[in-house]
């Protein structure tokens, strides 16, 4: 192996997972919105819904929820939460998504 194939010093292997996974990340403008607008942050468990929606809110972000259909089961079901565009960022670091 030459020396152009070497990672950087310092680069370790959390790194590289880190750098792939932004590579498959969706572009900010290419995530789906919502009927008000919004942009969709994440989608959790409803198990979780309560307390991501109560984080965001204290932080002064009003979330919208898009509940799971009816034909999902209840330990299966997924909540899709969004916010609006301008806050996305902001809300991503008050859930921990992103620092």
């Amino acid at each position: 192996m030459s020396g152009r194939d070497e990672l950087p010093q310092g680069f370790s292997f959390e790194d590289f997972l880190g750098a792939l996974d932004a590579i498959d990340a969706p572009v900010d403008e290419d995530l789906p919105t919502d009927s008000d607008g919004c942009v969709e942050l994440v989608t959790l468990g409803l198990g979780e819904l309560a307390a991501s929606s109560a984080r965001l809110r204290a932080a002064g972000i009003e979330p919208h929820v898009e509940m799971p259909g009816e034909d999902e089961t209840p330990t299966a079901a997924m909540a899709s939460v969004f916010v609006p565009s301008a806050q996305l960022r902001r809300a991503r670091h008050v859930l921990g998504i992103e620092a």
